[in-house]
C-alpha cells in the first residue's frame, strides 16, 4: 500500500507543465445542458441572480465588525454555493447512500457523534460532530484557528493500534504548535469483526463554539472487496492519539452498503497489463458509482514507481486513471464527465520511478510503457 503522501507529492502546483484541456464538442452540450437545468430550478435561479453579491457581501462582513456573527452562516451558505457552482459539477449525489446513525457517546467532557457513514465495497466515509465545548482548556487553543480547522487536517495515516499512530506523529515534523495543544481523535474500524487497514484521511470542515466536523476517509487495502449484499456489522473507536484527553469513544451499528452496490455500474474484465519492473496485474473490473469511476486489479503495482493509466474515451477525449495502492485504479475527478454515456476506453500504462531522497515524482518523468489496450466501459 502506497502511502498517500508519496502521492500527493506528485500533484504539481505549476500547471506549465501540464497539457492543455479543451472542451470537446460533447463536453459543451453537457455543461450547457447542465448550466440550462440549473437555472431553471426555481430555488436555485433565485440564488443564480444573487451569488456573486452574496460572496462578496458575505466575504466583506466577515472580514468587518460582524465577523464572528456571520462565520457560522457563512459555513452553510458557502457549502450550499460550493453544491451548484463548484463541487456539483459530476451531479454527484450521496444521500440515498447514506447511513444516517445520529448517535453521541460522552468521555472526558468531550462528545462525539458519529453523523452518518458511507460504505463501500474499498472505500469508507465517516463524518463526525466532535464537541470540545466543555472543556475549557481545548476551546482556547481552538480559538487560536480562527476558524481555520482544515489546516489540521493529516494524510496517509496506516496504523493497527493508537500506540503506533502516536509514535508516528511523534517523528512527524509539525511546524505548527497548535498541532500539540488540541486533541486529535484517530479511529480504529473493524467491520463485520474484521479491523479494517488501509490509507487514512482525517480532514476537518468547520467549527462553531467548539464544535467540529471531522470527516474520516478510509482507502481499505483488502484483497476481497467487502460483501455490500448485505448489512455490515460496524464498530467504530475513538482515542486522542495527542494524549490530550484519556477519553474513549466507541460506536457499534449496522452499515448497509446494499443500495450504493445495486447502483453501482460493474463491467467484468479479464485483462493483464505488464508492468515496468517486470511485472503484471489482471485488470477484474470496471466500476463507476457516485463516490467515483474504478479499474479493480488483482496483484501488487512496484513501490518504487508511480503508475498510471491514461488514455482516451470512444469520444477521443483524455482521461486519467490514478493507483493508490488499493486494489484499484481511482479516475481523476475532473475526468468525471468524460466516462458518462462511453462504451469503451483505451488505455496505455505511464510510470515514473521514485526518487530515492523524497519519493517525489516529477510530470515530466512520466513514461509509457507497453502496449495500449482497450476495456469496456458498459
Amino acid at each position: 500500500m502506497k502511502n498517500i503522501y508519496e502521492l500527493m507529492n506528485e500533484i504539481k502546483t505549476d500547471t506549465e507543465d501540464y497539457p492543455q484541456e479543451v472542451l470537446s464538442e460533447f463536453e459543451a452540450k453537457k455543461w450547457n445542458k447542465k448550466l440550462s437545468k440549473e437555472l431553471k430550478r426555481p430555488r436555485r435561479k433565485k440564488y443564480a441572480s444573487i451569488a456573486a453579491c452574496a460572496v462578496i457581501c458575505m466575504a466583506l462582513l466577515a472580514a468587518g465588525p460582524f465577523r464572528e456573527q456571520v462565520k457560522a452562516a457563512m459555513n452553510s451558505t458557502i457549502d450550499s454555493l460550493n453544491e451548484w457552482l463548484a463541487m456539483d459539477i459530476t451531479d454527484r449525489d450521496i444521500s440515498p447512500y447514506t447511513n444516517v446513525i445520529n448517535t453521541s457517546v460522552k468521555d472526558d467532557k468531550i462528545d462525539v457523534k458519529v453523523e452518518a457513514v458511507v460504505v463501500d465495497d474499498r472505500e469508507l466515509l465517516i463524518s463526525t460532530i466532535q464537541d470540545f465545548s466543555k472543556r475549557k482548556d481545548i476551546k482556547k487553543h481552538m480559538k487560536q484557528l480562527d476558524g481555520d480547522v482544515e489546516r489540521l487536517g493529516i494524510w496517509g495515516l496506516e496504523f493497527d493500534s493508537f500506540d503506533e499512530i502516536r509514535k508516528e506523529l511523534k517523528e512527524r515534523p509539525e511546524e505548527d504548535p497548535i498541532y500539540n495543544e488540541i486533541p486529535f481523535l484517530g479511529t480504529i474500524v473493524t467491520l463485520d469483526g474484521e479491523q479494517i487497514k488501509g490509507t487514512q484521511m482525517i480532514k476537518p470542515k468547520d467549527y462553531e463554539k467548539g464544535k467540529m466536523r471531522v470527516i474520516y476517509r478510509y482507502d481499505i487495502d483488502r484483497k476481497e472487496a467487502f460483501d455490500l449484499s448485505k448489512e455490515l456489522e460496524m464498530k467504530i473507536e475513538f482515542q486522542d492519539v495527542n494524549r490530550i484527553s484519556d477519553g474513549k469513544w466507541e460506536f457499534a451499528f449496522k452499515a448497509d452498503g446494499r443500495e450504493l452496490a445495486a447502483n453501482t455500474m460493474t463491467v467484468d474484465l479479464d485483462q493483464k497489463v505488464a508492468l515496468p519492473d517486470g511485472s503484471e496485474i489482471r485488470l477484474t473490473s470496471y466500476k463507476k458509482n457516485e463516490l467515483g469511476t474504478y479499474i479493480y486489479y488483482e496483484g501488487k503495482t512496484p513501490k518504487n514507481y508511480s503508475t498510471q493509466f491514461r488514455g482516451t474515451n470512444d469520444r477521443e477525449e483524455t482521461v486519467w486513471f490514478i493507483d493508490y495502492g488499493n486494489g484499484r485504479f481511482q479516475l481523476d475527478l475532473w475526468n468525471e464527465m468524460r466516462t458518462q454515456d462511453i462504451e469503451s476506453l483505451t488505455l496505455s500504462v505511464y510510470s515514473a520511478q521514485r526518487t530515492s531522497k523524497d519519493q517525489s515524482v516529477k510530470e515530466s518523468s512520466y513514461k509509457p510503457y507497453g502496449e495500449p489496450f482497450t476495456i469496456p466501459a458498459k
